[in-house]
């Protein structure tokens, strides 16, 4: 009996033992991850500055700056969203050139789905986040002929002139885009109080100015004062100032795509209707909720039925005039004022090449200017045999 008890204290000596050196291990194991954890920076990025959208960049040394007639030649052109905005209508659009002397034989994406077609279109196109920090991106390839070449069908010669031709071409891209503009503001119904008994809980600040919001168009600053209409009617104001930071043109969000449907630009008339809208929605508070919205105003009349509509503006920004009636009761208080634009976009770049007329052998050995005073000649050969 006693040997049992022995061995018994024994196993249970054992057992003690073996748990106390495996919660050690852990123990140390635990430690050591939250060490090596703590020992790498932790970076926050904020996808909610920069003042660009879907950007397009010209890929160096493409296409050449001169070419032969008839032959071959690229024109690139790299495509990313630089913005924090998710892009679903996006066309790319390639022009400006003369169709009776140039073609686009071939287009090719490289990086995003896209639809085979000019303007090339784009279905889906994401902005800067945490899953992809850069944004999109995609290389866009056009193959072109100017003048006649073997093979290629569509094109003329070039015009009879020693002289080399010059052809000239934009790529250009048209995209709907939103920005969030946020700011915290304090609200202080007693504002214009010469004389108060009470103490706010914050600060009004009567001017704030913003950096660009993650869009081409944003918002760059505002002014905020309290209006008096009696004891109990009180309406916060905000002067809302709206800025293109991009170098493209703002267009409405209904008809952007109007730039880069075809190589004929819009008339002027339609331009003036659709060009330098953006859709305004101000809120004071949680954005979710109707009552939270603000009445807005571009100074002459309203923005438009249930508070929402468009504001124009000419050159690089506009004010808005934004209100909401406060209820004294509610004493001071700090917000939040969110400012959603919704726009289309439109940027290009622009391209020359020159191009050299191709020279038939005449046998001869003649050069360029005797062949072009040959088929002078022959023109007026012609000429005269008819008549």
């Amino acid at each position: 009996m006693e040997i049992m008890n022995y061995n018994f204290i024994k196993h249970k000596h054992f057992a003690a033992a073996f748990a106390i050196l495996i919660v050690s291990f852990l123990l140390l194991t635990i430690s050591s991850c939250s060490s090596g954890r703590g020992s790498q920076d932790i970076t926050f990025i904020d996808f909610n500055t920069g003042g660009q959208g879907l950007v397009l960049t010209p890929v160096g040394g493409i296409p050449p700056s001169e070419v032969n007639e008839g032959s071959e030649y690229p024109i690139s052109v790299e495509m990313q969203n630089k913005g924090n905005w998710k892009i679903t209508n996006a066309k790319l659009f390639i022009g400006g050139f003369d169709t009776d002397f140039t073609t686009v034989i071939k287009k090719d994406v490289v990086g995003l789905k896209f639809d085979y077609s000019n303007p090339i279109n784009f279905q889906s196109i994401a902005g800067r986040s945490y899953e992809n920090s850069e944004g999109d991106y995609a290389l866009v390839n056009y193959k072109i002929v100017t003048g006649k070449s073997d093979g290629t069908s569509g094109t003329k010669e070039l015009p009879v002139k020693s002289s080399p031709y010059i052809e000239n071409f934009f790529v250009k891209t048209c995209y709907g885009y939103e920005t969030y503009a946020v700011a915290t503001v304090c609200v202080d119904p007693g504002f214009n109080e010469r004389v108060r008994l009470d103490k706010p809980s914050c600060n009004v600040q009567k001017s704030q100015s913003l950096t660009a919001q993650g869009g081409p168009v944003g918002v760059s600053n505002f002014n905020q004062e309290m209006q008096d209409f009696g004891a109990n009617a009180k309406i916060v104001m905000f002067d809302i100032y709206i800025q293109n930071f991009g170098r493209g043109n703002v267009y409405s969000t209904n008809d952007y795509d109007l730039e880069c449907t075809s190589g004929v630009k819009a008339n002027v008339d339609n331009l003036k209707e659709i060009k330098n809208k953006v859709e305004i929605a101000a809120f004071l508070g949680d954005d979710r909720k109707p009552e939270n919205q603000l009445d807005c105003t571009n100074g002459d009349n309203a923005l438009g039925d249930n508070k929402k509509s468009t504001v124009f503006y000419i050159g690089k920004d506009s004010k808005i005039i934004c209100t909401k009636h406060i209820n004294p009761s509610e004493g001071t208080f700090e917000t939040i004022l969110k400012v959603k634009m919704r726009y289309g976009y439109s940027d290009e770049i622009k391209y020359k090449v020159t191009v050299k007329p191709k020279v038939k052998d005449d046998g001869k050995g003649g050069t360029i200017e005797s062949y072009y005073q040959g088929k002078l000649d022959e023109l007026k050969k012609e000429r005269t045999n008819s008549e």
